[in-house]
C-alpha cells in the first residue's frame, strides 16, 4: 500500500519529502499506511477550494482555525477591500502551510 498521491498537491516540497519517508519506512505496516491515508484525506484542505472561498465567500481563515484573524477580516470589511483582494492570491499558500503543519504532526507521531 502506498501513501495517497493526491495529498502531494496539497503540500509543499518539505512535506512531500516527509510523506516519502513515511511511505518507505520499513517499520510501518499496511494498517499504519491505511490510517495515514485516512488522516490525510480527513485533515488536509484543498488550496484551490480555499482560493475560491476567498474570492466568493471569505471564510477561509475560520476553516484554517484562525478565528481571531477571520473576525478581524470580517469586522474591517476585508481590510477595507485591500486585504480581501490580497487574500485571493495568498489563500492557496496559507492552506499549504497549514497542511504542512498537519503532515509534520503525523510524521512526528509515527516516527
Amino acid at each position: 500500500m502506498e501513501i495517497d498521491k493526491s495529498a502531494y498537491s496539497k503540500v509543499t516540497l518539505d512535506s512531500k519529502v516527509l510523506l516519502e519517508k513515511l511511505e518507505n519506512n520499513p517499520n510501518l505496516g499496511e494498517d499504519d499506511k491505511v490510517i495515514i491515508n485516512a488522516r490525510l484525506k480527513k485533515e488536509l484542505h484543498s488550496p484551490s477550494v480555499h482560493t475560491l472561498l476567498a474570492i466568493f465567500f471569505p471564510i477561509n481563515h475560520f476553516l484554517l482555525g484562525k478565528v481571531a484573524k477571520g473576525l478581524l477580516f470580517l469586522f474591517t470589511g476585508g481590510g477595507f477591500g485591500f486585504w480581501y483582494i490580497w487574500n485571493w492570491f495568498v489563500a492557496g499558500g496559507n492552506v499549504k502551510s497549514a497542511n504542512d503543519l498537519k503532515v509534520s504532526n503525523i510524521y512526528m507521531q509515527l516516527k
